[in-house]
């Protein structure tokens, strides 16, 4: 295994780990901090698989990453900045127009960010894994 690989092995098992410990130690849990957890556990999950099909790929003697990867996740990468800017327009309406026409509860600082950085994120990870799977990255 090449040192990213291991690396991302190893931050992933431990953010795994301080998730558990947080939730195991926190006490009840409203709704947005469940929710924000199980994205940040899928998120996690992907990642490591990831991970580990990279470590495989590298065991059989090819290389790690690949032109058709690279592409992948270039192209991953942009389909999810186009969903953060499309989050986040989403999450401003939200707590503009229909907070105040429908009466619906407003989000928090930290949910609203939460939901801009890991919406995103989950997007790229299963782009990533649509596209490496289709293999026509073009």
């Amino acid at each position: 295994m090449d040192g990213k690989t291991v690396i991302g092995f190893i931050v992933g098992v431990l953010v795994l780990l301080t998730m558990t410990l947080y939730l195991t130690a926190a006490g009840p849990l409203d709704f947005g901090e469940i929710a924000l957890s199980i994205l940040v556990l899928f998120m996690v999950v992907a990642s490591l698989k990831l991970v580990i099909d990279r470590a495989r790929e590298i065991k059989k003697g090819h290389a790690g990453e690949d032109e058709m990867s690279k592409r992948a996740g270039h192209k991953a990468g942009y389909f999810a900045y186009i969903a953060s800017v499309w989050v986040a327009v989403a999450l401003l309406w939200y707590n503009t127009f229909f907070v105040d026409e429908f009466a619906m509860p407003a989000l928090d600082f930290g949910v609203v960010i939460g939901i801009i950085v890991l919406v995103p994120g989950i997007i790229f990870l299963m782009a990533t894994f649509h596209f490496l799977r289709k293999g026509d990255v073009e």
